[in-house]
Parts: structure tokens; sequence; C-alpha cells
């Protein structure tokens, strides 16, 4: 770093706001929904009773928020959730609570959290969030990033503190980093006054727009980079789940002036994702910014905006708004095809992954061109038609179809590319391909539905029905839909070496719900989307069911009757 650089950076640094004005600042937090958490502090108190005259153990309890005290029934510790360390107490409803569990302040009706007065020394911090501010100092743009803590004391007042922790400074063209901290491997030191460092790493942001304090236009038009845009980027792009990064944002304005035009233009979000791809993350918040991998997206050698995306400038009204991938899916296929997508296509089309996507509509499958809008508009009518199916009717499923087709066929035939109902085709095509690989599976496992029926059950209570897998189609849906791996059952389930049956609900016989495997007489598993557990009407359905097998098994003359223990509920 030049020399006179340092001496402007050292002048500068000491008119960098230390600390914020932290009741405006807190006022602030409390309106956009941060720094709203409280606690009720309890401690045994000794109180008389009136009628006997005799003090009894009761604990005190004072409340953060509304700052009110009461006396609730002691809990001895042990019985209070079954937790065999601090004491507790009765709340509203009677429930025990202790230590770090949430109740509702018998006072003021707020929901808070337990906190036992012995559990901290002076004070407690109960909440903290990030923050970022914008500052003109000296007529330089500095960006800055708080921690404001929520503490508590052990009398119930609260208090607030802030702590500078990151920003940058923009001298002389350049973006320097400062800090107000020094790390030894786990802890911080706070330091009194900023301070640069010489190697950067952005660690400013990822930022949403209720954590961008006192940013205002003006504020930055009258800085050296009054002209960035930056205020406008913020705004629209913070709206955004990826939140906003200025300082990549900045580095990238001070090479290249001309990006304030795309976000002039409307184009905050495809910026954003631009300087997401442009970033290499090497380890738990640590991360590189590479401002010349921005050149792989954007056409930084003209200044009007078309030019810089790569579209015709009738084209900007159209793709204004849309996401990084949404943009280069439509800029492809057009390249490609010549073809241009209407806004309601290219959300379709947006919904699926960019990579099978493009895939599939600017190559071949199986020497298949592929019609482009033709797919789009039947991918919107099969998932009209299976609304439940959202996650699963996509380009992937279909070019399985297709695959699975070409596999049967030796040819992409014309009449069965679209069928009118693709989960249904897919299921049969399924079958056809795994009765060719393995001819036996199906077989054996349709020989074994007429002995399995008997367990089918449904239960209008809990609206939920089992019924037994009916092929090896079945089983591969049902792993694909649910995310689990059912389908490499299929041989086990067709030597009898164990039963599959299918959860649903009553309404929606044909949607994947749970999936439970009979094995050894009893439940070896159930399980949902992903593998997760069983919700409760689940349970209560199994329990049902269980009882409605044990009424099969004592009655003689049910059609189960004759066989032995094992056949019976195993389907051997």
């Amino acid at each position: 770093m030049k020399e006179e650089l340092i001496k402007k950076l050292d002048e500068l640094i000491k008119h960098v706001p230390r600390e914020l004005e932290i009741k405006g600042v807190v006022k602030k937090m409390q309106d956009r929904g941060m720094l709203i958490s409280d606690v009720l502090i309890y401690k045994v108190a000794y109180v008389e009773n009136p009628l006997t005259c005799i003090k009894e153990k009761m604990v005190h309890v004072k409340c953060s928020s509304c700052g009110e005290e009461a006396y609730l029934e002691y809990v001895p510790g042990g019985e209070c959730h079954n937790s065999y360390g601090n004491f507790g107490f009765k709340d509203l409803g009677n429930n025990d609570v202790t230590d770090n569990m949430s109740c509702l302040c018998p006072s003021c009706g707020k929901g808070v959290k337990a906190l036992h007065i012995g559990s901290f020394k002076a004070h407690k911090s109960i909440d903290d969030h990030m923050i970022c501010t914008v500052h003109n100092v000296k007529g330089h743009l500095a960006v800055l990033s708080w921690l404001v803590k929520k503490d508590v004391t052990k009398d119930g007042e609260v208090r607030y503190f802030q702590d500078g922790v990151d920003g940058f400074i923009v001298v002389d063209n350049k973006m320097v980093r400062i800090k107000k901290y020094v790390k030894f491997m786990s802890s911080y030191s706070w330091l009194y006054n900023w301070e640069y460092t010489k190697t950067f790493s952005d660690e400013i942001g990822r930022w949403e727009k209720s954590e961008l304090i006192g940013w205002t236009q003006r504020k930055v038009e009258v800085t050296n980079c009054g002209n960035s845009a930056l205020y406008e980027y913020m705004m629209e792009a913070s709206k955004d789940n990826q939140g906003c990064w200025p300082a990549r944002y900045i580095q990238t304005y001070l090479k290249h002036n001309n990006v304030e035009n795309l976000i002039r233009q409307g184009f905050s979000r495809y910026v954003t994702n631009v300087l997401n791809e442009a970033t290499v993350y090497k380890g738990y918040y640590s991360s590189v910014f590479q401002l010349k991998q921005t050149d792989n997206f954007i056409n930084w050698k003209d200044a009007r905006p078309h030019y810089m995306l790569g579209v015709e400038k009738d084209d900007i009204p159209l793709v204004r708004g849309l996401s990084f991938n949404a943009l280069i899916l439509f800029k492809e296929i057009y390249k490609v095809r010549g073809i241009k997508l209407t806004r309601e296509q290219i959300e379709i089309a947006e919904t699926q992954k960019l990579k099978s996507v493009l895939g599939a509509l600017i190559s071949d499958v199986n020497g298949y061109t592929v019609p482009v809008i033709r797919l789009i508009n039947y991918i919107k009518k099969q998932r009209e038609l299976y609304g439940d199916f959202l996650g699963l009717v996509n380009i992937d499923y279909i070019i399985d179809y297709w695959n699975m087709l070409y596999e049967i066929n030796g040819e992409m035939v014309e009449s069965e590319l679209f069928p009118k109902y693709i989960m249904d085709a897919h299921d049969e095509m399924t079958e056809r391909v795994q009765n060719k690989r393995n001819p036996g599976i199906n077989k054996k496992i349709k020989k074994r539905i007429p002995e399995l029926l008997p367990m089918e059950y449904s239960d209008e209570e809990t609206g939920l029905l089992i019924r037994v897998c009916r092929s090896q189609g079945e089983l591969i849906r049902e792993g694909k839909v649910l995310s689990h791996c059912v389908a490499s059952y299929a041989r086990s389930y067709a030597d009898g070496k164990t039963v599959i049956l299918f959860i649903r609900h009553i309404d929606k016989p044909d949607v994947p719900y749970f999936t439970l495997e009979w094995k050894n007489n009893q439940v070896n598993q159930n399980r949902g989307k992903g593998n997760c557990s069983r919700t409760e009407e689940v349970v209560i359905f199994e329990e049902k069911w269980l009882n409605y097998l044990k009424t099969l098994k004592e009655n003689k003359d049910g059609k189960l009757s004759g066989r032995n223990e094992e056949q019976q509920y195993a389907g051997a």
C-alpha cells in the first residue's frame, strides 16, 4: 500500500464512527423484528401464607419485557420436564418450567424463556443481531457492520451494547477493508478505533433489507461513490433471499463503473447472482471474490445494458427481474434454437434444473431433437394433472421415460413421446424395462398379491389407508417421490423375505405418503419423505392397523386362517 494512501487512511479512520446512536438503532431494529427476545428471571423466595402465617417456598419471577414481578408455585429439580438440574415453577397453564424453557410472562403474557438467576453472573446476553450501516466520512464512502447485543442483569434490567465488526472505506478509487476487532484463535478483542488490514476477504454480507439500518440515498450520493447506484442496488437486491453484497459490488464498480447501468435498469438480482458466481468459498465464513470471473457473465466493454447482458434491446422488459439461471436459459435457447421464450414459458423452465433444461433443449436425446415450446407446454399441462407430484413431473422425469422408451423399442417412437398421462406411462414403461432386465421379479410379486390382500386396511378417522405394493414399478415410483431406497427391496419382496405396503391418504390413494416394511411378524420400518419419521397421525393409524391384524389372526374363520404365523404376516 502506497505511503500517501496510508497517511490518508490514518487520518480518515479517526473520523469513522466508533459507535452508533444506540437508542435510535435499537428502536429501528425492534420495529423490524430484531432484538425482541425476553426472559423470565426466577429464583427461590419464601413468602408468608396469610392464612397460616407460615413462610412457604415459592419462586420469584421478573420479566425483562414488562419489568413486573410475581410469585409462582415451586417445583423441585427432577420434576421439571425430566430435568434433574435446577428447580422450576408452574406456569399459568400448570406446566412445569425450568431453566431455558419457553413460557409466558404471568403479567404481560409475552412469550419468554425461563432463566435461572444462578445460571449467569452479573449479566447475560439474551439476543444479538448483525446490522449494516453506510456513512460519509469526509466525502469518502464507508460501509460498516456492527454486532448489537441485548443483555439482562440479575435484577432484570435490560441493557444494549454495540461492537463494530467489519467494514470498508473507499479512498483514491481503492476499497480498503477496516475492522474493529483483533482475533486470536477463537477469541475476539474489541478495539477502540477502526483499523485497516492489508488483505481483504469479503465478510460484509449477505444482508437482508431489515438489517440495513440508516441507509439513505443522500448518504451515498454525497460521497466519492455518488454515481455507483449502491443505494439502489442494496434496496432492491436485499429483498431477495440471496441478500446483497456491498463490498463485492463496490469492488466491481471501481473497476467497471458501467455496472450502475444494470442496476438502474432493474438488474440488481442478476448482478447479485454474478457476484456469487465469481466468489470462491474456501471454508466456513471464508470467501474470495474473483472480479475477473464476472467477465463470463457481463460484457464490460459496452455501457448499454442489453449489450452487457447479451440480449436484444427489445428483450430488456422481458428479462428484467429474471434470476441468473433463467436469463442464461433464455439466451442459450435463443442462441442455439433461435426461439425466444415468453415470460410464462421462462417461469415454467425456471422451476427445472438448469443443466437438465439446457441438456434437453440444446442437444439431442437419443438422436431426437426436442421441440422446445412443446416440451415446456407439456410440463405445464402435466403439472396441472398431477399437482401433488409437482416436484416429480420435470424434464429429468420425462427424459427418464424417453430413455426407457428407447431401450424397449430401439428408437424414439413419436406417438409415445408425449403420453396423455406421463406418470402412468412412466410406471408402465418402468415395469416393461424391469421385466426385460429381470423377467422373474414382477411375476413373483404378482403371485404374492392374493395372499397379502387381507393386510389392506383403511380408517376414516385418520383419513389413511394401507395397501400392498403390486409391482416393481410401484416400488421405483415410491422411492423417487419419497426420496428413499425402497426400490432396492424389490427382489427381497418378490422372494417372500419381506412385505412392502404403502400408506396413503384416502382422498389421495395414488399419492405416496409413507412406506411400511413388515418383516418377521412386526413393523420393521415406516418412513416418509426423505426417510422422515412417522407423524402423529401415522403412528395412530399404524396402531389401529396392528390391532386389525391381531383380529385377523384371532379369527380362525378369516382369510388368513389355516396358515402358520410366519406365513400369515411375512406373506411367504
